[in-house]
């Protein structure tokens, strides 16, 4: 992933995450509603998710979202980004792990500072995805 691609420098946090939870605030219905994107997905999800994200993938991955980290849904936004994301646009291919390392480096951080805590059970059940991904039983414990 080393070419340059142009971020849309409008792509927030806040976009990225109403787009995968939806702008309900009762978590029950935003499940039901995005069950079948999050976990069946399918080459619509990806086609969706390629051509409004595929720059922002790219920008998380080089680090120029960082500054999301600074609040809990920011940093669930980039966690979303790098790990969920690249797994839709790169189905079948190496790529859809490139962005792992980052992923759990933003994990790490927001454990150290307490951020899950202020998030529902779903949005944590994302946010800490890149430890499953890993699938190293030390990070899961």
């Amino acid at each position: 992933m080393s070419r340059i691609w142009t971020h849309d420098v409008t792509m927030s946090p806040a976009r990225i995450h109403h787009f995968w939870f939806g702008g309900v605030a009762d978590w029950s219905t935003v499940y039901q509603r995005h069950h079948k994107m999050w976990f069946r997905g399918g080459e619509q999800v990806d086609r969706r998710i390629r051509e409004r994200f595929l720059s922002t993938i790219h920008a998380a991955n080089a680090g120029l979202l960082d500054h999301w980290v600074a609040q809990p849904r920011g940093a669930l936004s980039l966690v979303l980004v790098l790990d969920q994301f690249p797994r839709n646009v790169f189905r079948r291919s190496p790529l859809a792990f490139a962005c792992d390392t980052r992923a759990r480096r933003v994990l790490d951080r927001c454990l150290q500072r307490g951020d899950d805590a202020a998030l529902s059970p779903i949005e944590r059940s994302f946010l800490y995805l890149p430890y499953e991904h890993a699938e190293d039983l030390a990070l899961q414990d």
